[in-house]
């Protein structure tokens, strides 16, 4: 229904589907604290795409979108369904 899609809408990026930066930084503090709870190790990982501007300026917006998504769903294939995903640009 619109309520649920608002709902997703607002917790994720519309390009590539991964959760965003609003949903990361509203749920990081509870992720740590459940981790230490749990007695659980927790990683952070972020990186960086090296020349995504030139992508952008040379290939155009279509390209670097085309490029984020493939990004997105590498990811999503190299995580647990238990692991958060997030884009923090955009």
């Amino acid at each position: 229904d619109a309520r649920n899609s608002m709902a997703f809408i607002a917790v994720h990026d519309g390009l590539t589907g991964l959760h965003n930066r609003t949903f990361l930084t509203d749920h990081f503090d509870t992720l740590i604290k459940g981790a230490h709870r749990r007695r659980e190790r927790l990683a952070v990982v972020q990186f960086d795409l090296d020349r995504f501007k030139q992508i952008n300026d040379t290939l155009g917006h279509a390209a670097g979108d085309y490029v984020l998504v493939v990004t997105a769903q590498r990811m999503r294939d190299s995580c647990r369904a238990s692991d958060l995903c997030a884009r923090l640009g955009g």
